[in-house]
């Protein structure tokens, strides 16, 4: 039928339809568009977040809390590995190659690192790598676990986060400002809980609490010697000295096997529970097994046992 011979009424529905389409048509488009540049900028900005490479797990902690988001973190040693025997496979270490930065512990007793370090320059020349531990005190490399050891890291994978991303300088001094605050704090607090047991004795089977023995006036008994189970000799010693010091309770961690620590336990008539020197969030582990440790100094029974 020609246009002309259609009424005009129905020439004007006919119009309308056709107008309702298009804007439908472009709304439907438009959305479409914005949606696929919203995702690409989404895309955009997860490939431009730049990597941070850490090889324990409580750095982490640090760059998270410094960069809040602006950096992604991978950690070398996972969850529940020992930072002493752990080696990561050369498809794990060439799967982090694309970091901008590691944070290296750099304690002498650390060696591996230095053999993931090469590992990685060969994939990624450009890598830059800085040690946190500026001078490292004494054998133990735990030096995270006392307030004083924290400090020294967070203000070291500071200065190493902004040399590397000095376009962040204000957020991660504002934020190294912070986690100052909160280190001192639980300091303080960690001192209130030990109150009155200056000198009291806590026994692990891994020697990792040193640090954190120095800081409040406490000592660390182990089973562990020098990353070995203990002679004869050296075990009828550690009983010797903990039944001297009143032990109820013997401090495992979940990176270590507890044989040893359970017939120590039985010799003693003590329970096991769990403490972590590789636990995720700083401050409260710290306080955990503070009061882990105040617990068993009274002869209580420690929650969370092993």
């Amino acid at each position: 039928m020609p246009y002309e011979s259609v009424p005009r009424q129905l020439r004007r529905i006919a119009v309308r339809d056709i107008e309702l389409v298009s804007i439908a048509g472009s709304a439907a488009a438009r959305i479409v568009v914005l949606l696929a540049v919203f995702l690409s900028l989404l895309a955009a900005r997860s490939q431009a977040t730049p990597l941070v490479l850490v090889t324990i797990i409580p750095q982490a902690f640090f760059v998270d809390q410094l960069a809040q988001g602006e950096v992604k973190t991978a950690t070398l040693i996972p969850k529940g590995a020992s930072a002493e025997t752990f080696e990561p496979s050369i498809v794990q270490l060439r799967a982090a190659s694309s970091a901008r930065l590691y944070l290296r512990l750099g304690h002498p007793n650390f060696p591996l690192e230095r053999t993931w370090s090469d590992t990685l320059h060969k994939d990624n020349p450009k890598l830059r790598v800085v040690d946190v531990i500026g001078s490292p005190l004494g054998a133990d490399p735990h030096v995270w676990l006392s307030p004083q050891g924290a400090l020294e890291m967070a203000r070291s994978t500071h200065l190493a986060l902004k040399q590397e991303f000095p376009e962040l300088g204000v957020m991660l001094d504002d934020n190294l400002a912070s986690i100052e605050e909160l280190i001192q704090t639980t300091e303080l607090k960690i001192k209130e809980l030990l109150s009155g047991h200056a000198g009291r004795t806590f026994l692990t089977y891994h020697p990792a609490w040193g640090h954190f023995a120095s800081a409040f006036s406490l000592k660390q008994l182990s089973i562990e010697q020098d990353g070995k189970e203990p002679s004869p000799s050296m075990l009828a010693k550690i009983l010797r000295e903990a039944r001297a010091s009143r032990i109820t309770t013997i401090f495992v961690q979940p990176q270590f096997p507890i044989a040893s620590a359970k017939m120590v336990a039985e010799e003693l008539g003590a329970s096991l529970a769990t403490i972590d020197e590789l636990a995720y969030d700083w401050p409260a582990n710290m306080l955990d097994v503070a009061n882990k440790f105040k617990v068993s100094f009274a002869g209580g029974s420690v929650e969370n046992t092993a």
